[in-house]
């Protein structure tokens, strides 16, 4: 931090901020220890609450998939984090001998002929499966109908594919990253 803040404030004349676990956004962090929720899907939880309101679920579809869940009282309760498709790609490169890392695309049918095809299948199809169930069952153990919010690179994809999905924001964590510093530097 100290070097990008040097570089920032020497090349722009700006003293950054960065964001902190224990930063005021608003909301009550219930994850244990707190320095360890990661920032993004803090400023991704309190972005989604300000844009949407609570309850909230926010799923973020990137190099992992983080699921985190906001109550009514703007709590954030928890979540869950699993690996992101791309991530499931490059185990089975790295931890098989004959398979071939692949790009992340779903093919026009769920049976395939080749081992691209039939990785990308496993990886879409089965994904799209694992969402549903996730978000159905977060659903059920909090027993509301929070709105979900998808965010990330896989987000449309998703979206697309499931019902459990109500909004694709693709900018939430930037509008998260406006918002609170709007809200951290207002005198």
């Amino acid at each position: 931090d100290a070097a990008v803040s040097e570089f920032i404030n020497s090349s722009f004349g700006v003293a950054p901020l960065f964001v902190a676990n224990d930063c005021d956004l608003g909301l009550t962090i219930k994850y244990e220890p707190l320095a360890d929720a990661g920032s993004d899907r803090l400023v991704n939880t309190f972005a989604a609450v300000e844009k949407y309101g609570a309850p909230v679920i926010v799923c973020s579809f990137g190099t992992a998939l983080t699921i985190d869940y906001v109550n009514k009282y703007r709590v954030l309760i928890g979540g869950l984090i699993a690996p992101g498709m791309n991530t499931l790609a490059t185990a089975l490169k790295t931890t098989t001998s004959k398979l071939p890392e692949v790009k992340i695309e779903k093919p026009d049918a769920l049976i395939q002929t080749t081992t691209v095809g039939s990785i990308q299948s496993g990886i879409v199809y089965g994904y799209f499966g694992l969402v549903e169930s996730l978000l159905t069952q977060v659903k059920k153990e909090m027993g509301d109908d929070a709105r979900v919010i998808a965010t990330g690179g896989f987000a449309s994809l998703i979206a697309e594919n499931t019902t459990q999905i109500n909004a694709v924001d693709e900018n939430l964590l930037l509008d998260g990253l406006q918002r609170l510093h709007t809200r951290l530097t207002a005198t």
